[in-house]
C-alpha cells in the first residue's frame, strides 16, 4: 500500500488529472494511492526523510539533485508544456517556437509573464533582461494583466491549467494560445522504502499507456 504521494498545492485541474490517474493505476495494480497537497519545497523533503510515501509527478533526476532517498518509476505519466498565450496578434502569429519567442521578446521589447518559483519558467527566459520578464502570483492574474495590457504575453506551466481556466473563466476574452515552447517529462517517485513496487508500477503505467487511458484523462481535464 502506498499511503501517500505529494503533489505541489494550488495546481487546481492538474492535481485532479493526477488524482485521476492514480485512480486508473489504482484499479490497475490494486495498490492504493492517495494524492496530498503541500508546498512545493515541503513535498520534497517529506518524500525524501520518507514521512510519505513518494511524489506524485516530479521532473528526472531529482536523486542527484540533493534528495537521494527518493527513487524514479521510470515510466512518465506526463507531459508538462509551457505555453506561450498573448493577444496581440503580432506576438500570436511570430511566436512560432522558443526561438522565435526569444528573438521577438529582445527585437520588439515585449514583457513575458511568468509564475513566481516557476525554474522551468526562469531557465526558459534566462537569456532576456530583467525589464522584459514580469513575476505573476498565478495564472488568473497573467490573464487578467494580458487584458489590462501590463505584460506582451504569458509563459505558462503547466499548460492544462491555464488551458482550463482559458475556457472556463476568459473564454470570452481575445487571449490566444500561440504556441508550446517547451515540453518536460514527469515521472512517479517513491520513497527507497516502497522500492519493490516499482518495476510492478512502470508495467502498470506502459498499459495504461497502450491502452489509451492517459491520453483519455488528458482529453477529460484540459
Amino acid at each position: 500500500m502506498v499511503d501517500a504521494l505529494q503533489t505541489p498545492e494550488g495546481e487546481g485541474i492538474f492535481t485532479q488529472y493526477l488524482e485521476g490517474f492514480y485512480e486508473e493505476l489504482s484499479i490497475e495494480t490494486g495498490i492504493n494511492f492517495e494524492v496530498r497537497q503541500a508546498p512545493k519545497k515541503r513535498a520534497l523533503i517529506l518524500a525524501n526523510t520518507g514521512s510519505v510515501d513518494g511524489l506524485a509527478a516530479r521532473i528526472s533526476g531529482l536523486q542527484v539533485n540533493g534528495f537521494p532517498n527518493v527513487m524514479v518509476v521510470n515510466a512518465s505519466h506526463y507531459t508538462v508544456q509551457h505555453v506561450v498565450f498573448a493577444i496581440n496578434p503580432e506576438i500570436v502569429e511570430s511566436f512560432i517556437s522558443y526561438e522565435a519567442m526569444i528573438k521577438q521578446s529582445l527585437s520588439k521589447k515585449y514583457v513575458l509573464g511568468y509564475l513566481r518559483g516557476s525554474k522551468k519558467a526562469q531557465q526558459l527566459l534566462s537569456s532576456l533582461p530583467p525589464e522584459l520578464t514580469y513575476v505573476i502570483k498565478d495564472s488568473d492574474h497573467a490573464f487578467k494583466l494580458l487584458i489590462k495590457n501590463r505584460i506582451s504575453a504569458y509563459l505558462a506551466g503547466p499548460g492544462i491549467v491555464s488551458r482550463h481556466l482559458l475556457k472556463e473563466k476568459f473564454q470570452d476574452s481575445s487571449i490566444q494560445e500561440a504556441a508550446v515552447v517547451s515540453e518536460t517529462q514527469l515521472f512517479p517517485y517513491l520513497h527507497v522504502s516502497q522500492k519493490d513496487l516499482i518495476p510492478e508500477i512502470e508495467r502498470a503505467i506502459f498499459r495504461l499507456q497502450k491502452k489509451g487511458t492517459l491520453a483519455r484523462l488528458l482529453n477529460k481535464y484540459q
